[in-house]
């Protein structure tokens, strides 16, 4: 069985450093990843505990904070999306939350119907990208929620969409 890593020692600047750069980190890791305030804030909270913990070089010290802030934001948006149980969508038609806008009953819903059986029918990895563009989130925000590479990033969605144009097509009258 290992020891656990003891702390080493303060360096005695530490709450200057904190003054100087904190509202920086959490603009930054407010930039690069699309979570909710309470997320951000605790991942920040979380690089200045690692900070102290592991002491690290203070040449690049608001590029170390800020990858580890990232980081962390990352995975606490992930797990917190992951929370939802299938308790809170049940009854809902492909297990959607409910929305505000009018109900319909004209053939928009017969299309939304389809599109939305259509994504179901994607492969997980190209629906994880898919969902946040849908949503509105650009690639770079997509590569930080989902910590790939903008190249896969493109590449899923590049196969998601010929995979969506397929169904259209199929289901296009002849």
């Amino acid at each position: 069985m290992t020891e656990p890593k003891t702390p080493l020692p303060l360096r005695g600047d530490e709450d200057a450093l904190f003054r100087q750069y904190h509202a920086r980190l959490v603009a930054n890791v407010r930039r690069r990843v699309n979570t909710s305030e309470a997320a951000i804030e605790d991942a920040c909270q979380h690089a200045w505990v690692q900070m102290l913990r592991c002491q690290p070089d203070r040449e690049n010290l608001v590029g170390w904070l800020s990858v580890t802030a990232q980081r962390e934001a990352v995975r606490m948006h992930r797990r917190d999306s992951r929370e939802l149980t299938l308790a809170d969508n049940a009854g809902r038609p492909h297990g959607l939350l409910d929305h505000a806008g009018p109900t319909r009953d004209d053939g928009a819903t017969v299309d939304a119907h389809r599109a939305l059986q259509a994504v179901a029918g994607l492969k997980p990895r190209q629906r994880r990208v898919l969902e946040p563009l849908i949503a509105g989130y650009s690639y770079h925000e997509i590569m930080a929620m989902t910590a790939t590479t903008y190249t896969a990033v493109n590449r899923h969605l590049t196969r998601a969409r010929a995979a969506l144009r397929r169904v259209r097509d199929q289901e296009a009258p002849a």
